[in-house]
């Protein structure tokens, strides 16, 4: 735990990899919301077709961050 903890808190992000991370934190929230009006309205198809939609952008927002964060983990190497 410590030596994740101190790892963390030396890496340095920069302004994309901020915006990613907060890109995925509101689709997470939206999702989640997406998620419960679709059970509490039993399934409309409209909060059901929402929700698969709110997945694929979830998924791509995963991708890109997952890319931006192996994009600097690699030119960190390199130094």
């Amino acid at each position: 735990y410590a030596f994740t903890k101190q790892k963390s808190q030396s890496l340095k992000l920069s302004i994309g990899q901020l915006q990613a991370i907060y890109l995925v934190n509101a689709v997470i929230v939206l999702q989640f919301t997406l998620g419960v009006l679709t059970l509490i309205y039993n399934v409309p198809v409209v909060l059901g077709v929402l929700h698969q939609v709110g997945a694929f952008l979830l998924f791509s927002a995963m991708i890109y961050l997952l890319h931006l964060m192996r994009r600097q983990s690699v030119v960190e190497a390199k130094r």
